[in-house]
């Protein structure tokens, strides 16, 4: 494979190692994050209005509850799809089908919406839906296509294009809104289905095979699959059983608090509006949401780009999975202790945007190791089931809280904070686990030197370069990407007639014309996991030498 990074790929590598080759499939599957993201966004703006508009915050409570029971019914026939489609030659064709489901669901709110039908709570359930269906396939899509190495170096671009997706989502529900009202957000997320599919089909095909994963064969599978087998292989291993209850209290913590905030919000735009007749409620509501998920978009899209692929780099899969729950027992305590619109407001913000970068990004790799069948089922069963039963799990609390025991906002404040510290305990387990048995078995062997780098001689005054040998260094490991870096032998930094290109593994040589010198300097390459090798050959320059056949004067 050629050793040359392209622009697109360039960009890439400020957000993580990059492998030649792979800039067409991530960008295209980065595309994709974002069509999706960026519907569920539209959409879920869209929701939240008409929801509370038409009703309370319990109504909305009521709406998650009775989508975790729908829910089940989506994970039978989707185990019916899997089984249907596990055996074709390409992976895509289980997220054509998945897709496609959607896109006739979509059609049948146009439809009912031209009969003046309204239906807000149904509209709710669905784009609950919609937006854990999908988003939990895509990534079990992501983490069947790549092997382990890949995955864990290209899941933080990739959620990037999520985050850009709920971010832009998120701004622009109102002016989409606006248009035509829901029929211009239904049609919006229709063309978002289209394109999704279709990058998801390109993104396969375009994906080097080194870059794959291999390990498990399409036509391998069984050709009997129960439809519930995702709660069988679940309750088979105690990991998924982890990472279960982690997505359980994740779900059920934050639900919760958009309880609490929901409460916030409704109190302060009715109070608002009753002072301020040319502001409706509707109008507060709507704009406190979209500045809520912008604000969570825009801090959640710069820890993606900046801070995620380093933290799987600094601490892993294996601590990076620590930093939601500690985030979550800040906020409620500090909520605990200053009990006021704001202090909610940044919480959220504060949980949302580690949830949706760090989190998210963390609980998406956690499958890259494991089995086909747990990428799909077991994934699938647990992002949209097991997901959707911490709603069930809060409307409960929060029903008998309210009605039985009277509880103020201030217990359910209480109550996530003594979530978040269970949820800290699972974590810990999960951390455990996976650090045992798959992150510190996956260390790989360093690269290896199997090529060489002759001297170089310069004539001075003149601009000269060369191109480093594509096989001079080869990475046993499948999935690694490489990086290089030029200095002097002692580690000192480059005179500054020397430039190295990194990307394209270039030295330019432009030496003062009347000097002359000699000077040895160090190729050092690392994998992944900072494993390295790295050859060392000499300079020399001055007036009277020719230059080597191996340079290009330029």
């Amino acid at each position: 494979m050629a050793n040359r990074l392209h622009f697109g790929e360039k960009l890439l590598s400020v957000a993580t190692r990059i492998r030649p080759g792979e800039g067409p499939s991530t960008w295209m599957l980065i595309g994709n994050a974002f069509f999706l993201l960026y519907s569920h966004y539209l959409l879920k703006v869209v929701r939240e209005t008409l929801i509370l508009t038409n009703g309370s915050a319990m109504d909305k409570s009521l709406a998650n509850a009775i989508s975790a029971l729908t829910i089940g019914f989506v994970v039978f026939v989707y185990g019916i799809f899997y089984k249907h489609y596990q055996d074709k030659s390409h992976r895509y064709g289980l997220t054509v089908m998945v897709n496609g489901f959607f896109f006739v669901n979509i059609l049948i709110f146009l439809g009912l919406i031209a009969i003046d039908i309204k239906t807000p709570m149904v509209f709710y359930v669905w784009q609950s839906i919609y937006g854990v269906l999908l988003v939990s396939h895509f990534w079990s899509y992501c983490a069947d296509l790549m092997n382990q190495k890949t995955g864990q170096r290209l899941f933080p671009p990739i959620m990037i294009g999520a985050t850009l997706g709920a971010w832009f989502g998120s701004l622009s529900a109102d002016w989409v809104y606006g248009q035509a009202g829901i029929n211009s957000v239904l049609f919006a997320a229709v063309i978002c289905l289209v394109g999704a599919t279709y990058l998801s089909m390109r993104a396969e095909l375009k994906l080097p095979e080194e870059s794959k994963n291999h390990k498990i064969d399409v036509e391998d599978q069984e050709e009997h699959i129960s439809a519930l087998e995702g709660f069988r292989l679940i309750f088979s291993k105690k990991y998924l059983i982890y990472v279960a209850a982690f997505v359980l209290l994740m779900n059920w913590i934050n639900t919760t608090g958009e309880f609490i905030f929901a409460s916030y919000v409704k109190d302060t735009a009715a109070a608002i509006a009753a002072t301020s007749p040319n502001l409706s409620e509707a109008d507060l509501i709507t704009r406190y949401y979209s500045t809520y998920y912008t604000w969570v978009s825009s801090l959640g899209f710069l820890l993606q780009t900046f801070l995620v692929a380093r933290l799987f780099r600094w601490i892993g899969i294996k601590g990076s999975v620590l930093i939601l729950p500690v985030v979550m027992i800040l906020g409620y305590g500090l909520l605990a202790l200053v009990p006021i619109f704001i202090v909610a407001f940044l919480t959220m913000i504060a949980e949302n945007s580690a949830s949706y970068s760090i989190a998210n990004t963390t609980r998406n790799a956690l499958y890259l190791p494991l089995d086909r069948d747990d990428k799909y089922l077991a994934k699938t069963t647990i992002d949209t089931f097991v997901w959707r039963l911490g709603d069930l799990l809060q409307f409960g609390v929060i029903y008998v809280g309210l009605n039985s025991f009277n509880w103020e906002t201030m217990e359910f404040v209480w109550l996530n904070l003594a979530l978040s510290a269970l949820m800290l305990l699972i974590c810990y387990k999960i951390s455990k686990t996976y650090g045992r048995d798959y992150e510190d078995s996956q260390t790989g062997n360093a690269p290896q030197i199997i090529g060489e780098i002759a001297n170089f001689e310069l004539s001075s005054g003149f601009r000269m370069r060369s191109k480093i040998p594509e096989d001079l260094f080869y990475d046993p490991d499948p999935g690694d990407a490489l990086r290089y870096f030029l200095t002097t032998v002692q580690n000192t930094k480059l005179p500054e007639w020397i430039v190295f290109d990194k990307h394209n593994l270039h030295i330019t040589f432009h030496p003062p014309k009347g000097t002359s010198g000699e000077l040895k300097l160090k190729l050092r390459v690392t994998d992944a996991d900072e494993l390295g090798c790295e050859v060392e050959f000499d300079v020399r320059w001055s007036d009277s030498l020719p230059m080597s056949p191996h340079l290009e004067r330029i």
